[in-house]
């Protein structure tokens, strides 16, 4: 009897093997519910029931500091 297949979305910044290619974030697999649960709990697939993760924010900006204290180097 053939395994019942789990349809799963692979997890943001990971890559699969999956029927001999990579695939990457975002990309809907078809695997054996076991690989699924093992691959879940290993972070490479997304799990639905899992609270959905903040988005990343642009980070720091840098650029002339027009305020604050200066320092002057004399020779």
């Amino acid at each position: 009897m053939a395994a019942k297949l789990v349809k799963a979305v692979v997890a943001p910044r990971k890559t699969v093997l999956f029927e001999g290619k990579y695939v990457g974030p975002g990309t809907e697999i078809s695997l054996a519910a076991d690989e699924v649960a093992e691959l879940r709990g290993l972070g490479f697939l997304v799990d639905p029931e899992a609270p959905e993760a903040p988005a990343a924010g642009e980070g720091p900006k840098f650029g002339p500091v027009d305020e604050g204290p200066t320092v002057t180097v004399e020779s």
